[in-house]
């Protein structure tokens, strides 16, 4: 049996010198082939970073209620200028992989329910992953509170598209909606629709838009049923713009925020640095109660930090 021998890496095998193969141009010698041959490494193509598909991301804990949660972050940085900015941690600081850990998640505050989180969760990542997100009622308001709390844009503008379907939302829903996640459009229609229906406002609806209202808008509709019975027109839209003015102006000032992509992230609350102490991360700001950037507050909140076994979570 015909060996290769272990001298060169150059000797030819048998067969490929005098049984018929042709003799190659370095036959006879032992050695590398001349220096001008092509180096196959001068071929090589520098790895880049796809532009789309490189996610720079990482796995993080979330606690809501008694709960945990975990999700790469990716889409928290990507649509929330807020928990951009957040998660922007240098990497020498290792007191911050507490958001990286089971024992030390994130713990979101009690005004965010387990369900909330749970549907909000749905929308940024599908399971199973579907081309229209099949969500109920309940479920797009839930991304519609969240996505407004932490200015996730896109998920803003995609619930309120689905919840603008006709008959998603009562009248009343239209309003104190409108009113919680400043949509001054919702805040008109609702009480257009109320103003115009027959069915007299119910003691649930004056409870949940307040005696205030329920009187301007037993007001408005004594005006129309006036104008009706005269046969004289009567402009719902302006009259209900011309009453509510004030409050719709305070509303829209709020709802600029949410305008643009870029004007959101010059306005959203600016991320508070960390203050690092015993391995636990104290962060304000980012999980505050206003919906729409505030101006900067005057004074710091106090952030309880809840101990858990040897190590201790920050209430965010």
């Amino acid at each position: 049996m015909a060996t290769i021998s272990a001298a060169s890496p150059y000797t030819q095998l048998p067969g490929t010198n005098g049984a018929g193969g042709s003799l190659s141009e370095h036959e006879g010698r032992e050695g590398p082939p001349d220096q001008e041959a092509h180096d196959p490494a001068s071929d090589k193509v520098p790895i880049i970073e796809d532009d789309e598909y490189f996610l720079r991301s990482i796995f993080v804990f979330f606690q809501v209620e008694n709960t945990l949660f975990h999700v790469p972050s990716y889409r928290f940085t990507d649509e929330s200028q807020i928990f951009a900015e957040m998660f922007k941690v240098p990497k020498e600081n290792t007191a911050n992989a507490e958001r990286a850990s089971r024992e030390l998640p994130i713990i979101l505050p009690d005004s965010i329910s387990r369900t909330d989180f749970r549907n909000f969760l749905k929308a940024l990542y599908p399971l199973p992953v579907v081309i229209t997100l099949s969500l109920s009622k309940d479920e797009w308001l839930s991304v519609l509170k969240l996505s407004s709390l932490w200015y996730f844009l896109s998920f803003r503008d995609m619930a309120i598209a689905e919840l603008e379907c006709p008959e998603a939302l009562t009248p009343t829903e239209k309003v104190t909606w409108g009113r919680d996640v400043k949509i001054s459009s919702w805040v008109v229609k609702g009480y257009q629709e109320i103003v115009q229906r027959s069915t007299i406002i119910s003691k649930d609806e004056a409870l949940a838009i307040g005696y205030e209202t329920t009187f301007s808008l037993f007001k408005l509709r004594e005006q129309r049923l006036q104008a009706s019975t005269r046969c004289t027109s009567f402009a719902v839209d302006t009259s209900v713009k011309e009453a509510f003015k004030d409050e719709l102006e305070n509303i829209r000032a709020e709802e600029r925020g949410y305008a643009v992509k870029t004007e959101a992230a010059e306005t959203a609350p600016a991320a508070k640095e960390a203050e690092h102490s015993a391995g636990a991360c104290s962060c304000q700001g980012f999980f505050g109660e206003a919906n729409v950037p505030p101006s900067p507050a005057p004074a710091k909140k106090a952030v309880g930090v809840a101990k858990k076994g040897k190590g201790s979570s920050s209430s965010w």
